[in-house]
């Protein structure tokens, strides 16, 4: 669930943002992995018993996003973003 406008759908800071959170999951992934391991579990990757599984929720939400044209600094628009974990 997101709430934001195609200014953002389209623009550099959410790519930025995604490559952020899939370096969150994999950090996280690998956490989980090495607690397990100092619990006493032993990770085996072919034919596992069991598997491992995160989950992160995040959700983005953008207010009062304004286009906005200027000669001399170009296109460039102007929100409120948040972003909730």
């Amino acid at each position: 669930n997101n709430n934001y406008s195609d200014y953002f759908e389209n623009s550099v800071l959410k790519i930025r943002i995604e490559k952020e959170i899939d370096l969150l999951k994999r950090n996280l992934e690998e956490q989980i992995k090495t607690i397990a391991q100092l619990k006493g579990y032993k990770i085996v990757t072919t034919n596992p018993d069991y598997t491992l599984k995160s989950s992160i929720s995040i959700y983005t939400e953008e207010k009062n996003a304004q286009k906005t044209s200027n000669f001399m600094s170009g296109d460039y628009v102007k929100s409120n973003l948040g972003i909730n974990f």
